[in-house]
């Protein structure tokens, strides 16, 4: 088995547009600042603005935000917010361990930051060990990177859409991909303590 595949630790991809903001802070919020596994958040945003996410969630969030920077590493107990102007995706080290690697945007993508790309990449480096959340926004980015961590094995929690602000990314997602937890935006928090659990049982 390559480097590129092998089975890592846990990671969390959290996606989220329009009216997503709320939630990202009620998640964090609930989140103890010993809560192990990394998360990295998606958020659309404007190119040409600087964004001020790292900042906002960091003042409602009990755990370490960082704005991800090229050819860093993922580090545990950390909330890693992926810049305005780029993409990021996974790639491996030559010592196996996993590296943020940020991507220029390409107009056909669709929005930035793209979330199918970074859950896609998430999913093969990651496997099953990948969890998506996603959360509200329009259209329907999101919706082919939980399609193809559902072939991998891996987990994806959606905000419930009549608790979202904008229902059109969530609902795209309970249409055509059957992901296994659809949820309030109070309940999030609890199905990732509930994942660490199990992650930390499994490895002991």
């Amino acid at each position: 088995m390559s480097e590129e595949k092998r089975p890592h630790g846990q990671i969390i991809i959290i996606g989220a547009s329009a009216g997503g903001l709320e939630p990202l802070q009620t998640i964090f919020s609930q989140l103890p600042a010993d809560f192990s596994i990394p998360i990295v958040v998606v958020r659309h945003s404007l190119p040409s603005r600087p964004s001020l996410l790292t900042d906002v969630l960091g003042a409602s969030s009990n755990l370490a935000v960082r704005t991800i920077k090229h050819d860093s590493f993922i580090t545990p107990a950390a909330v890693h917010v992926v810049p305005s102007s780029h993409n990021v995706a996974f790639k491996a080290a030559e010592d196996g361990e996993i590296k943020f690697v940020l991507v220029e945007q390409e107009r056909e993508l669709g929005p930035t930051p793209n979330i199918d790309l970074t859950i896609v990449s998430a999913a093969q480096h990651f496997g099953s060990n990948c969890t998506a959340v996603i959360l509200s926004g329009y259209l329907d980015d999101g919706t082919e990177g939980a399609k193809f961590l559902a072939k991998v094995g891996g987990t994806t929690i959606v905000q419930s859409p009549d608790d979202a602000q904008h229902d059109s990314m969530p609902l795209n997602i309970v249409w055509r991909d059957s992901p296994e937890h659809i949820t309030h935006q109070q309940q999030i928090a609890k199905l990732l303590l509930d994942l660490e659990h199990r992650a930390a049982h499994s490895a002991a």
